[in-house]
């Protein structure tokens, strides 16, 4: 089996795939304010594809999922921040990356842009988190850095295990996080419960502004505009970039590219 090393090297040395992500429309931390942007439509673009020499958990025929294995689920990592997330109950059904940006908002010059929604493409990672926990976690950071194209699609060079899109995050119009895993028929309106800061060491994206924090959400209940489906929780971990830069006199929206984890309970 190869070092990680190795794999991050082929990562660096291998042929071309497409990463893409939804269109820049305004966006934001999980925490932050409205921002209604319309449900966005499900890419087409290729898969992503990431080097991996574990072997995979086999998939059930009625899920593009894999199948958890008792002795085997894996388990979130800690922040190092004390006190640290709350652990759940729920038992783990899906774990995805996320890329896309944060939007931000400016009231004067000096100040920090302040949050104004968010919308990220969802890939299903799951079975990556059974089989390589350790290659999984390096990906925010190799997604949040892949540089953009004129198609607005982001590359990076990785084979052999392909991460397809399961879905969107965004905020609606009542600025709600919402998490909808399409390609599953499962979807969350959620409430962010906990928050703590990102490492010190988490990459900070290709703007240098630092990595937005890790969240705990869980079930919005009651809730007048939506109905969760399939899904009671969600955490977000392992991010990289997406924090503002200061505001400048001139400044309207600013963007942020930021990438993380999701991991989703039910």
């Amino acid at each position: 089996m190869p070092s990680l090393r190795n794999v991050l090297k082929g990562l660096a040395l291998s042929s071309f795939i497409v990463f893409s992500t939804a269109a820049p429309v305004k966006e934001g931390d999980a925490c932050g304010p409205v921002s209604p942007p319309t449900p966005p439509t499900p890419p087409t673009t290729a898969p992503i594809k990431v080097t991996s020499s574990s072997s995979v958990p086999s998939k059930t025929a009625s899920s593009s999922t894999t199948t958890p294995t008792a002795s085997a689920v894996p388990r979130i990592p800690a922040s190092g921040a004390i006190p640290d997330l709350n652990g759940t109950t729920l038992a783990l059904s899906y774990v995805v990356i996320g890329r896309g940006i944060q939007n931000y908002t400016c009231s004067k010059a000096g100040s920090v842009g302040a949050a104004i929604g968010a919308i990220a493409t969802l890939y299903d990672a799951t079975s990556l988190a059974y089989s390589n926990e350790k290659m999984l976690h390096t990906l925010p950071a190799l997604a949040v850095n892949m540089p953009e194209d004129k198609a607005g699609k982001y590359r990076t060079a990785a084979k052999a295990l392909d991460l397809k899109p399961i879905g969107h995050h965004y905020f609606d119009f009542n600025g709600t996080p919402v998490f909808d895993l399409n390609v599953e028929s499962k979807i969350l309106f959620a409430a962010k419960k906990e928050n703590v800061n990102a490492p010190a060491n988490a990459d900070k994206g290709p703007m240098g502004t630092g990595a937005v924090q890790w969240l705990k959400l869980e079930n919005k209940v009651p809730y007048s505009f939506g109905t969760s489906v399939g899904l009671g929780a969600v955490y977000r971990i392992e991010t990289a970039g997406g924090v503002s830069t200061l505001c400048t006199a001139d400044s309207g929206v600013i963007s942020v590219p930021y990438a993380a984890e999701y991991w989703f309970y039910s």
